[in-house]
């Protein structure tokens, strides 16, 4: 018998994807790693000390998650880092195994509207955990 996450995995990639959050509702995902900070394919200007336009990568987080028990990257955007960081601290080995409700927000990027992840860290009972 085949594997049918396998064929998930071909459709969707490893990273995840907003077609795979729940759009009503959201999706309960759970970190499996610490993840890397990595420099993105994007890039944004700025000025050198010498006055001088160069354009830098920015950096991401890929950090291993769990959605329906398949495994996937996820690049959060620096909102949903602030979230978690500001409710587990920035010990990123402090936010294994911990629960992120992902939601779906339609957002204005340059000239075309698209859906983005965003995520708030939860208890078990899907109760949105807040910083102090």
């Amino acid at each position: 018998m085949s594997n049918p996450n396998e064929l998930d995995e071909l459709i969707t990639g490893t990273f995840l994807k907003p077609i795979e959050i729940n759009k009503d509702l959201g999706s309960l995902v759970v970190i499996m790693g610490e993840g890397e900070i990595k420099e993105s394919k994007f890039t944004k200007k700025a000025t050198d000390k010498d006055g001088k336009e160069i354009e830098i990568h920015i950096k991401q987080l890929n950090l291993p998650i769990q959605l329906n028990e398949r495994d996937r990257i996820w690049t959060p955007n620096k909102t949903t880092i602030e979230n978690i960081a500001n409710t587990l601290g920035k010990d990123r080995s402090k936010w294994i195994g911990k629960k992120i409700l992902a939601r779906i927000e339609s957002q204005l990027i340059g000239k075309q509207k698209k859906d983005v992840i965003y995520g708030e860290v939860v208890e078990d009972n899907y109760r949105i955990i807040k910083s102090d």
